[in-house]
């Protein structure tokens, strides 16, 4: 039986489909969720209809009529609706059994044969039993290791970004608490050494915590940064026409969204022409965008820029200063991570603690991954997986030899 990824299927549903898409979905294909949700937040609808889709057993027919409306993004989370099998333990087991007792009366007719040709014959197959053993103890390893991986990975965000989540919740009591100007603008630079994008997702989970949360906007440009590309990717995803004035593009922006919602602008941009871009955007569709926002929901817009950013090439007036302006950029500080980070992340979410660790075992490790690179994020989140990955290992083999 296949077991779906909820989690993944709720964000595929979030950021494949535009508040229309998603309408219609419901509409046209689950009628069913659709008259008995009538009313309800779009977070509330999806998980009921994840639900019927899971005792129904229509999660291909989600599936299909999702890639329908958004093929591009659907195949990004292709390879992750369905969760990898976890290994069968009981069933391997049982294999190993018998084939470990298959192989001990090859060995006891291997004794008895006098023959030497009849002799090479039986140990060829006890070493083949022997093979098969070992691979199948191999292939439950490393299925155990991959769901390892794959489960640290989505708890790496949870490593201690202590200054910019701390901005974070002040921009929420300043700005999405509020009953006018809702809006905030961020930025991270820098985001492939200092692992921006862990503080991203971060972000996009506790944005959707707050409130009722809409499908964000994601746009990631390749090369070079232009508005042309920005203006067409929205265009797109939200149905409307690019080649308008600004001001009416804005105007048609804003009325895509519903009453109480939290709105999500994401951009990833490599450094190339990114100051002509974040002047643009702050002072002519960001300023035009939040002039006339309806305070019935919030929109953060938060911008990633590949290589470290030089705030000089812009002029003063596009940053926050002192004070908290939703209309102009406020920085999120990326720092280095502390051997402290790094050793209470590997106790609250490795796991191997459940394997024998203690906090000697966490600190030793912490220490070894930290001296790789000083605690810059990019190379001591690669050293720390590879040394996760060793660990368990370790710890598997051992188990296997008790």
């Amino acid at each position: 039986m296949m077991r779906y990824n909820h989690d993944i299927i709720k964000e595929l549903i979030d950021k494949a489909l535009t508040a229309n898409d998603f309408k219609d979905l419901l509409f046209y294909h689950f009628r069913d969720v659709n008259d008995s949700t009538e009313g309800q937040s779009r977070p509330d609808q999806t998980r009921e209809l994840i639900d019927y889709a899971e005792k129904q057993g229509e999660f291909p027919k989600l599936f299909e009529e999702i890639k329908k409306l958004n093929s591009t993004r659907f195949k990004e989370f292709e390879d992750r609706l369905i969760n990898s099998p976890e290994p069968k333990t009981a069933g391997n087991g049982q294999a190993i059994a018998r084939l470990e007792k298959e192989k001990e009366m090859l060995f006891n007719q291997w004794a008895k044969e006098s023959i030497d040709k009849n002799k090479a014959d039986i140990f060829e197959m006890i070493v083949q039993k022997e093979n098969e053993i070992n691979l199948i103890k191999h292939q439950s390893s490393r299925s155990c290791i991959a769901n390892f991986r794959t489960d640290w990975e989505n708890k790496l965000i949870e490593i201690d970004f202590t200054k910019s989540k701390n901005l974070i919740e002040k921009f929420r009591k300043d700005c999405l608490n509020r009953s006018d100007r809702r809006y905030a603008l961020l930025l991270l630079d820098n985001a492939i050494a200092m692992e921006g994008e862990l503080m991203m997702r971060w972000l996009e989970n506790y944005l959707r915590a707050c409130g009722n949360w809409s499908t964000p906007f994601i746009h990631c440009f390749t090369t070079t940064a232009t508005k042309e590309d920005f203006i067409s990717a929205l265009a797109m995803q939200y149905k409307m026409p690019k080649d308008i004035e600004l001001s009416e593009f804005t105007k048609k922006l804003r009325s895509k969204f519903w009453a109480g919602e939290i709105f999500m602008i994401k951009i990833e941009m490599p450094t190339g022409n990114a100051s002509e871009f974040l002047l643009w955007f702050v002072e002519e569709f960001w300023q035009q965008f939040t002039e006339e926002l309806d305070d019935s929901f919030a929109v953060v817009a938060a911008i990633s820029i590949d290589c470290q950013f030089k705030s000089e090439s812009l002029p003063d007036s596009v940053f926050c200063q002192s004070k908290f302006n939703g209309q102009k950029i406020k920085r999120l500080p990326l720092q280095n991570w502390t051997q402290d980070d790094v050793k209470f992340w590997l106790r609250d979410h490795s796991g191997l603690g459940k394997r024998g660790s203690n906090m000697e075992d966490f600190e030793e490790l912490a220490n070894s991954v930290w001296n790789v690179d000083k605690g810059k994020p990019n190379s001591t989140r690669d050293a720390l997986l590879k040394n996760l990955e060793r660990r368990l290992t370790q710890a598997m083999q051992v188990e296997e030899r008790a």
